[in-house]
């Protein structure tokens, strides 16, 4: 039985790569699972990460809502007092310029100067 030198050096190599082949087979299958593992990880502290910033944007939404309501109470609020404050001046003026007599405010002459020159010297600065 004669053999082949060549088939004889293949088989060798492949006896002696068979064990090699699968431990590359093996450690592939390995860094598969750990990456597929670190993929799942990191794609549930994403989930994670995404679910805590809708839950914050609907609190800060809320929120925001009540501030919004609140802003437009005190502008509201604002306009009334802004409302009877003139109401009031405007009052006060019509009491200041009843009281004087309209005999009174025809009789005395009348001056555009703020310093008084004399006490029958009616001027027009306001106090």
């Amino acid at each position: 039985m004669f053999i082949d030198r060549k088939s004889l050096y293949l088989q060798s190599v492949f006896m002696c790569s068979y064990p090699f082949k699968s431990f590359l087979l093996e450690e592939n299958a390995q860094r598969s699972r750990e990456y597929e593992e670190q993929r799942k990880e990191a794609m549930l502290h994403f989930q994670k990460t995404l679910g805590d910033i809708e839950v914050q944007m609907e609190q800060h939404s809320s929120h925001n809502a009540k501030l919004r309501l609140e802003n437009m109470e005190l502008a509201e609020k604002l306009k009334k007092l802004i409302e009877q404050y003139e109401l009031r001046e405007e009052v006060r003026l019509r009491r200041r310029a009843g009281g004087q007599s309209s005999e009174l405010l025809l009789t005395q002459p009348f001056s555009f100067s703020t310093s008084t020159k004399s006490s029958s010297t009616r001027s027009c600065s306001s106090s």
